[in-house]
């Protein structure tokens, strides 16, 4: 009786979570369910994080991982994360706890990042794998962070064998008549979690597909653009030397690069290729106007930030994109009269929630548009769209942290901020003294 019971119970838990809506599962049962990737895969990376990464890259990051042989776990969240947890910090003391083994944590939650460890400080290799490549992104600020961790873990002559899980001892099981017990919570973890996650899981890569078309159909419109414009020029011109035929013949391939990687684009890292072979195609093509025209080759400058389709930018004017404080930034010649004119350039416009918006106003969805025609003017890219919502996506904050604890030490908290504030930190303990996994405390003395 007592074993029908519990099977009568557990069918009407099922039934009941099925009918929950998904928010109502998004707590402590999904971060369980996160904690169960954790220990298996070491990488966990939720579609539905506003930072979140591609497949190549998770896949990338776990062999990473694996060949370094230390405990690392590394958890890509969304912001509704924090929210429920009240804190990144809480966020990832939570993520530690649910999975419950020693070694060094990591998230990235919304646009927060934190690191701590169970055992010995990992506080400047944070700081230093964000401080040299923050500019590349979260991909590679992991990536560093994870051979920042092995180099001082693997490399080091403290270093020691990461400890395996222990088993609980004989006084810890519970008595055998306390099974069903013991099962029916656990298994309403289980049915809760499990649930949460598909449907998180399925909704998110829905709406990644979603923003992924919205992309595609943006730049299949730059594509079929420069292709217009190459259908007016012909490789046997006799205004063209070699050099202005080698011109032309870059712009082609770059034309149909990008026009591949459009029609393919599975990726964030797909569309950054298009758009930059669209930028150097956009380029060449300058080049042999020029040559046509008997003028000097053009600088190769950033394009016309106002809108990239209109090519290399001759000048940088003071200008706010949103109207806020003005910024230099890069305009061809068309954009620079109308701003000295005193008019308003017709920015490029993207489809963002229905709506028609300047590119840099459409989101995250957006910035591998965006950063594949700045590619080669990287390091210019935080200035050039402060004030803008994808300034998020390309500041380059200062690192600052602080105990695990959440007790502040001077100058902020644990990690003290995140992409688009101004600190993107570490911390965490390894023991105190520098010593190897196992003696330390999580939050424990820097």
């Amino acid at each position: 009786m007592v074993r029908r019971s519990a099977v009568l119970a557990l069918t009407a838990i099922a039934v009941l979570v099925a009918a929950l809506p998904v928010t109502a599962a998004r707590a402590d049962a999904t971060i369980d369910a996160v904690a169960d990737i954790l220990r298996a895969e070491s990488v966990y990376n939720d579609p539905l994080a506003e930072l979140s990464l591609t497949d190549g890259q998770v896949d990338a990051l776990r062999g990473q991982i694996t060949a370094t042989g230390l405990p690392i776990y590394i958890a890509i969240l969304p912001e509704e994360d924090v929210r429920a947890y009240g804190s990144a910090d809480a966020l990832l003391e939570g993520v530690q706890e649910s999975v419950g083994r020693e070694g060094v944590y990591a998230i990235v939650a919304g646009n927060s990042f934190r690191a701590g460890s169970t055992s010995g400080s990992v506080r400047q290799i944070a700081d230093s794998a964000f401080a040299e490549n923050s500019a590349n992104g979260v991909y590679a600020v992991l990536r560093a962070f994870v051979d920042g961790v092995d180099d001082q873990f693997n490399n080091s002559a403290a270093t020691g064998t990461a400890p395996t899980d222990s088993g609980s001892s004989s006084s810890d099981q519970a008595p055998a008549g306390s099974g069903i017990n013991i099962l029916i919570p656990l298994a309403v973890i289980v049915v809760l979690g499990g649930v949460g996650f598909y449907f998180l899981r399925r909704r998110g890569k829905k709406q990644q597909a979603e923003r992924l078309d919205a992309v595609r159909a943006v730049l299949n419109e730059d594509v079929t653009g420069l292709g217009e414009r190459l259908g007016s020029f012909d490789l046997t011109d006799p205004r063209l030397d070699d050099a202005g035929r080698a011109d032309l013949q870059k712009a082609l391939d770059s034309y149909s690069a990008a026009s591949d990687a459009t029609a393919t684009a599975s990726s964030d890292a797909d569309i950054t290729t298009a758009t930059g072979e669209l930028e150097e195609g956009r380029y060449a093509l300058a080049c042999v106007e020029a040559r046509m025209d008997g003028r000097p080759k053009p600088a190769h400058r950033a394009p016309c930030f106002v809108d990239p389709r209109h090519g290399p930018s001759v000048a940088d004017v003071d200008w706010a994109p949103q109207g806020g404080e003005a910024h230099p930034v890069p305009v061809c010649a068309g954009c620079e009269a109308t701003i000295a004119s005193g008019g308003r350039p017709e920015a490029r416009e993207v489809d963002a929630g229905g709506q028609r918006v300047p590119y840099w106003q459409g989101g995250a969805a957006y910035a591998p548009y965006a950063r594949g025609y700045y590619r080669n003017w990287s390091d210019m890219m935080p200035a050039l769209f402060v004030g803008t919502l994808l300034a998020s996506t390309f500041m380059a904050p200062a690192a600052q942290a602080a105990p695990l604890t959440g007790q502040p030490e001077a100058g902020g908290d644990f990690g003290g901020g995140d992409f688009h504030r101004g600190a993107f930190g570490g911390g965490g303990d390894f023991g105190r003294g520098g010593g190897n996994f196992g003696g330390g405390d999580f939050g424990g003395d820097f």
